[in-house]
């Protein structure tokens, strides 16, 4: 049974008062803890991201990076100054990034220079400053028992554990998210792990770790010098400190907020949700992006009769489709985040308020894509994926979902998950409208990737995502455009002089609606050479 202690250890608390009182002292001591007032870390690093690779489980490093933190715990203060090298496509050649980051209590901004594309910085939303907030704590553990004796957290005594023929003794931390658990070194008193979990929008609860070794006292206080978390056994970070600095003099103005248009506010259930599920958040800013999970703002834009795209008009910019058939409405795409997912079913009760959902159609398993899709499944539909993903589908969506429930953690039902073969494809069709799947090998974004035809008597849709960002004239998949094209010609969607039977719309998960034509002249502007004149089909 865990012993409580809360604020400062209580005297009956024998057992566990003895191990957080030898924590305390291999990290410099109790006073030296509560003394701290600031600190700045100069470390250099590799950050990773998980299913955002070519299959899902895939690990792809995003960047390189040299960091300065510099922290003023009263005022929970945090600048970062970085110098970072994009890697997540190196073929694309960014150069080096250099940039800002100030959050303060909540709220944030970033500077310019932090996206590869060369976007302007701005406010942080939320999420985001949590989710970096969050990280100086766990890549600093002795901060989380600082606040444990300013009465901030509770504490437990865990009992003892034994790894790799070492004997550990385990701290439980309260935190609004899940307990943490820290993983004492008998002997030295050392912190050697932090054990939590978080909510992964498509894996739901996963596991946390971070490790520590090489603690050095920097002035009167011990710092991790090496440090590395995982998230469901994949990694997301490996940093080493190069110098610690204790209790420097900051000047006045050190922490103003890089200047904005918009003035930064404190959403306090964005923030929860960034705490929620922080290491989203993390990998994509690291691949120069934000998450933005909690808006919600959908557009459905008549195609023809029966077929609408659905966009996202928020900053996530990610569009779908749905289909009206005989038996029921089709989606394709699942959408960002359950509370987007929650709102496309909206649309589709009221655009067609007697059918149901009858299948979900997915393009591929990257989390900007895929993380609605247990919300559109728990409707009862079945989904429809690329091949090689099928099995893992299955676990996706039996998986539990604690820390943040939704609609299939209620789910009775075994889900129908409809995998297509290699190079395959798979048909949906009524008399009116023919929805044909197919799944593309051939690329460089994901290996389960589907394209998706929608054919009417007069005209066709085609549907895909991160192959060609049509309407942007550039694609973060390094050869996409070449890719979607050589398989238009495979399939027959467009001979080998890229005319098609029909008049052929374009329709991407990322950008806007493009003609055939249209987009076969951008791309030419451009230098993509799909292998297609930029005059036919006029």
């Amino acid at each position: 049974m865990a012993t409580t202690l809360i604020g400062c250890i209580q005297s009956d608390k024998e057992k566990g008062a003895k191990h957080f009182e030898q924590t305390l002292d291999a990290l410099g001591g109790k006073e030296a803890l509560l003394n701290l007032k600031s600190f700045q870390i100069s470390t250099t690093g590799s950050s990773y991201a998980t299913h955002m690779g070519l299959l899902p489980n895939d690990v792809k490093k995003t960047s390189t990076y040299s960091k300065k933190y510099t922290v003023e715990i009263k005022s929970w203060s945090i600048r970062t100054d970085a110098n970072r090298q994009f890697t997540y496509v190196p073929e694309h050649g960014f150069p080096e990034q250099r940039y800002r980051v100030v959050t303060v209590d909540g709220i944030g901004s970033v500077s310019n220079g932090a996206h590869p594309l060369g976007l302007p910085g701005g406010v942080l939303p939320s999420q985001a400053v949590a989710s970096m907030e969050k990280s100086m704590k766990l890549m600093n553990p002795q901060l989380l028992l600082k606040e444990v004796l300013e009465g901030k957290r509770d504490i437990q005594f865990g009992g003892t554990t034994t790894h790799e023929e070492q004997a550990f003794n385990i701290l439980i931390v309260s935190d609004d998210v899940a307990p943490i658990k820290l993983y004492i070194h008998a002997e030295s008193g050392t912190i050697s792990m932090l054990e939590t979990i978080e909510n992964n929008m498509i894996l739901r609860d996963v596991a946390l770790v971070v490790t520590y070794k090489n603690w050095e006292i920097a002035k009167t206080l011990a710092f991790p010098m090496e440090v590395e978390i995982t998230v469901a056994g994949n990694r997301l970070h490996h940093q080493l400190k190069t110098e610690v600095i204790e209790d420097l003099t900051i000047e006045e103005d050190f922490f103003a907020l890089p200047k904005t248009n918009t003035t930064p506010k404190h959403d306090k259930e964005a923030y929860l949700t960034g705490l929620n599920t922080h290491h989203i958040h993390d990998e994509f800013f690291e691949i120069a992006g934000l998450y933005y999970i909690e808006e919600v703002s959908l557009t459905p834009t008549r195609l023809a009769q029966g077929i609408y795209q659905v966009r996202d008009n928020s900053a996530n910019h990610l569009g779908g489709m749905i289909v009206e058939q005989e038996n029921g409405v089709v989606v394709i795409e699942a959408h960002t985040s359950k509370a987007v997912s929650d709102e496309l079913i909206k649309i589709v009760e009221k655009l067609f308020p007697n059918k149901a959902i009858t299948h979900l159609i997915q393009s591929h398993h990257h989390v900007d894509h895929a993380s609605g899709v247990r919300t559109v499944i728990s409707q009862g539909a079945d989904l429809v994926v690329g091949n090689g993903v099928g099995s893992w589908w299955k676990d996706v969506l039996k998986a539990k979902s604690t820390i943040r429930p939704d609609g299939m953690s209620k789910f009775t039902e075994q889900p129908v998950v409809l995998e297509i073969e290699s190079k395959g494809k798979m048909t949906i069709s009524d008399n009116n409208i023919e929805i044909t799947a197919y799944h593309i090998l051939e690329n460089p974004h994901a290996l389960d990737m589907v394209i998706t035809k929608v054919e009417t008597e007069n005209e066709i849709f085609l549907y895909e995502a991160d192959l060609y960002n049509a309407g942007f004239g550039f694609t973060m998949a390094f050869g996409g455009p070449q890719s979607l094209f050589k398989a238009m010609k495979r399939l027959e969607l467009i001979d080998d002089n890229c005319a098609s039977p029909k008049p052929l719309t374009i329709i991407p998960g990322h950008g806007r609606p493009m003609k055939l034509n249209d987009a076969i002249v951008e791309l030419n502007k451009v230098d993509i050479d799909v292998g297609c004149a930029n005059d036919i089909n006029k």
